[in-house]
């Protein structure tokens, strides 16, 4: 048989909230840290609950040349089909802007999924390469 996840659109517990704090540090500094308690829609068709929390730093190095790293959190969970999962990740990016035309970035993103389900639970690493020409 065909299971359907009902929801209740009259239940407190599906209030959805954003928060975005950004603090300049310095000139040359900011940090912004990014809050969300949310629900979405899974591959199934299952409808999720999804806390995050992520954290991005940025560095003015000077006028061409930024850093940014991030930090992040996100617990998923599906009671309709019993799934949970935590995902930690992480990054650094190098970016440089040429002139006003040409701007180039490089970088690193790390992913951890943790999953009670043991075929969703993986590692990622990627490494990246950007060039941008507006014109």
């Amino acid at each position: 048989g065909v299971q359907v996840d009902r929801i209740d659109r009259n239940d407190r517990n599906m209030l959805g909230l954003d928060a975005s704090l950004t603090w300049m540090a310095s000139n040359k500094i900011s940090y912004q840290l990014a809050l969300s308690r949310d629900y979405d829609i899974g591959g199934l068709g299952q409808s999720r609950e999804v806390t995050s929390a992520n954290l991005t730093g940025n560095y003015s190095i000077n006028s061409q040349w930024t850093a940014m790293a991030n930090l992040g959190y996100t617990d998923r969970d599906s009671t309709f089909i019993g799934l949970q999962e935590e995902q930690l990740s992480g990054g650094l990016r190098f970016m440089y802007s040429l002139n006003e035309y040409w701007r180039f970035s490089a970088g690193y993103s790390y992913y951890e999924n943790d999953s009670n389900q043991a075929i969703r639970s993986y590692e990622n690493e990627t490494l990246d390469l950007t060039a941008i020409l507006r014109y």
